[in-house]
């Protein structure tokens, strides 16, 4: 929600995969990017900082999968 932003992915120094060592793309508003394991696991991504008077305001909305394991100590990871 809000103005475009512009997404990066950078592959991570210890990735095998075969492709591109970094990626842009232009997230104009009421855009969805869908992360999945695999590119999470093989590249960091982010969204730059801009100056505030460049840009409108924009929201920004993440879904997680969160798992929470306990050993047979009753700690909580």
């Amino acid at each position: 929600l809000g103005s475009t932003r512009q997404l990066d992915l950078v592959k991570k120094n210890r990735s095998p995969v075969d492709g591109p060592n970094q990626m842009k793309f232009d997230m104009p508003g009421n855009s969805l990017f869908l992360l999945d394991e695999y590119t999470n696991q093989h590249y960091v991504h982010g969204v730059r900082k801009v100056k505030k008077q460049q840009v409108e305001g924009r929201v920004a909305i993440v879904f997680r999968q969160v798992t929470t394991f306990k050993t047979d100590q009753g700690h909580f990871y």
